[in-house]
């Protein structure tokens, strides 16, 4: 396919999906959130309504601190502007700056005419089209962390880093997973042999960052926080004897075996983190190959279908939610098969892209191993994000962040062979 073609054929599906982004705001305006971004709306209107910032002393005896970046972001939002409606918009910024680092990283490795094939894929995911609307963390921190390796590979400037070394926690602050980006981006700056002013520009700027919110944390809970604290908890969903690999909160709240803390009440979010952490790397010791059978179980569950970014609005029955119905109703039950039909059906487009992607990596793999300095940095994204996300309860949105890497290397095979 001539490059002319493919960017002509990008700029229109770009440019549709900012239509229908658009409209789609308009049609969801105001409307109430579900599930999880449910929960971080709650949260922020409860601190808003205190005149607070999250966490505050009330939320230090609570379950855990959950990406306290975002429901600050919301609670910035409200002392602002009095709602949360125009996040929507917001969203919908971002999105456009994810598209635009996705052109312009897949440009800088491989071609001007395999990065508009990559956000020509990007624009034709389901999820994508409904990602701006969801009160999550998905968009805010790919965001983040999209620019700050777009500017690891093409800035020289120790300004630009001053911005990495913020932008770097103000994702972590968001979800702490930024360590997948940070590494490989770290790498580049190393093998660019950048001066050492670049260096001291992203820490100072990073520490500066960290140890305002640590302050400001421990000010309002007596506690540094820098962080969501859910690790034990996502964890000790996926190292007891019931567990199957996803997120199960029904665990938790049954307080099933090894979930049940008896004097939860008395226990702050620190302590609680630390009893199911200790309590689940138990359990990892004494089943490691049940561990290890789930582990893998949960990679095809990270990309098992990519609707997710719709149910917060569309109040769509969680994964968890679909999997207890049909374990105890069974698969052929209209309850299950109606909408785990749905989800296959917005994830077709997906399923495509997803093989093309990984054939395009697997038949490129000689290749990514020579550039293993350049392009190598993408799949060392890739591995990142699987290995520490699958360590703990998983469900398909996690895999948002590492989906960009999919969608280059599908660009990249489909570029090849079409010319």
């Amino acid at each position: 396919m001539h490059s002319d073609t493919i960017r002509k054929a990008s700029l229109l599906v770009t440019s549709l999906c900012i239509v229908l982004q658009i409209v789609l705001i308009i049609v969801f305006w105001g409307t109430e959130m579900h599930s999880d971004a449910g929960d971080y709306v709650h949260i922020a209107h409860k601190c808003y309504e205190a005149g607070e910032y999250y966490p505050s002393h009330s939320d230090l005896y609570s379950m855990y601190l959950v990406c306290p970046g975002l429901i600050n972001w919301f609670i910035l939002q409200l002392n602002i502007f009095g709602t949360l409606n125009l996040n929507m918009l917001f969203n919908f910024l971002m999105s456009c700056g994810i598209t635009y680092f996705i052109f312009r990283i897949t440009k800088s490795y491989f071609s001007e005419a395999v990065g508009y094939m990559a956000i020509l894929l990007w624009n034709i995911l389901y999820s994508n089209w409904m990602v701006v609307l969801p009160a999550l963390t998905e968009v805010p921190f790919l965001f983040l962390a999209l620019g700050c390796y777009y500017i690891s590979l093409n800035y020289k400037g120790w300004p630009a880093f001053l911005c990495v070394g913020i932008m770097v926690v103000l994702a972590n602050w968001i979800r702490p997973l930024i360590i997948i980006f940070a590494i490989p981006m770290l790498l580049i700056m190393l093998f660019r042999h950048l001066p050492a002013k670049c260096y001291i520009a992203m820490f100072f700027s990073g520490a500066i960052m960290l140890l305002a919110i640590a302050g400001l944390t421990y000010s309002k809970v007596g506690v540094p926080a820098i962080q969501s604290s859910t690790a034990g908890v996502n964890l000790i969903m996926t190292a007891n004897d019931r567990a199957y690999g996803g997120v199960a909160a029904n665990l938790i709240m049954s307080g099933y075996g090894d979930c049940c803390i008896t004097d939860y009440e008395t226990r702050t979010f620190v302590e609680k983190d630390s009893i199911y952490s200790a309590r689940a790397i138990e359990w990892i010791k004494n089943n490691p190959k049940r561990y290890a059978q789930l582990y893998f179980m949960k990679i095809g569950g990270l990309y098992f279908e990519d609707s997710w970014s719709d149910r917060a609005v569309m109040y769509g029955e969680s994964s968890v939610g679909i999997s207890r119905t049909a374990t105890t109703e069974g698969v052929f039950n209209s309850n299950f098969l109606k909408p785990f039909a749905g989800r296959i059906a917005k994830s077709v487009v997906y399923y495509i892209i997803l093989l093309i992607g990984i054939v395009g990596i697997v038949s490129r793999a000689k290749r990514i191993i020579h550039n293993w300095r350049t392009e190598g940095m993408l799949i060392l994204i890739l591995l990142l994000g699987i290995g520490i996300t699958c360590i703990f309860a998983v469900c398909p949105r996690y895999h948002y962040p590492m989906l960009p890497i999919i969608v280059i290397f599908a660009a990249k095979f489909l570029c090849r062979r079409t010319s």
